[in-house]
Parts: structure tokens; sequence; C-alpha cells
């Protein structure tokens, strides 16, 4: 898996709600793996699930901004109120209002970002 991102979710989902939202994303064509994990906070501990994709999966921004409107509107049928999808380079998107134009914005940076480092990698200016 090349990209992982982490989808943070209320402390109040609940385990059952958390494995049928983990095998509802798991149906997205793109997704090859996901997970639960803890996340610690300042203080405290969030609940989150892990989201890998497919190689490449994500590899440009439109891509990524059509993978990630997928994630987000499986959570909104689902009723998940208060989610954040953290993607790699730490920016967070409010699932309950994120646009798709915010959506398709934040994706382009991060994979322009990522694209920038990964350039950088065993080469000399």
């Amino acid at each position: 898996m090349n990209d992982v991102i982490t989808i943070l979710l209320p402390e109040d989902l609940g385990a059952e709600r958390l494995k049928e939202l983990q095998s509802e994303l798991r149906g997205v064509e793109e997704v090859a793996d996901s997970g639960t994990a803890t996340k610690r906070a300042i203080g405290a501990a969030e609940l989150a699930l892990w989201v890998g994709f497919a190689a490449d999966a994500l590899a440009i921004g439109a891509v990524a901004s059509t993978v990630l409107g997928k994630i987000i509107d499986r959570l909104r049928k689902k009723r998940v109120r208060g989610a954040v999808i953290e993607l790699p380079n730490g920016v967070r998107i409010s699932v309950d209002s994120a646009t798709p134009d915010e959506v398709l914005a934040m994706a382009s940076a991060w994979k322009k970002e990522e694209a920038r480092w990964s350039r950088g990698k065993g080469h000399s200016s």
C-alpha cells in the first residue's frame, strides 16, 4: 500500500458500527485494506480507522479527490457524524462539512506535496 489515510471517528460510534463501517469502506474499489487504530491526542485517545489504498490508486489529485469523495459519501450514508479524514501530510477534512471543491483542493495539494518530496529523494541538486 502506498497511501494510507486515517479517519478519526466519534468515541460513541460503538464496536458493531465500527466493524460495519470498516467493511463498508473495504467495498470502495480503490481500497486495499482497512483496520482500526487508536490515535493519541492531547489528553485523550481518538477512535480511528486507517484506510490503505492499492498502489497508485491516489496517484493524482483528481483521482485522490474522487476516492476521498466516495469515502465521505459512505460515511455520510452511514450517518457517521463528527468524523474527520486525516491525510498523510496531516491535513484534516471534516466529513460533515467538506464540499467536493474543498476535497479536490486538499487532495491536489497533498499529491503535489508528495510528488515534490518524492522527486527530491535520492537526487542531488
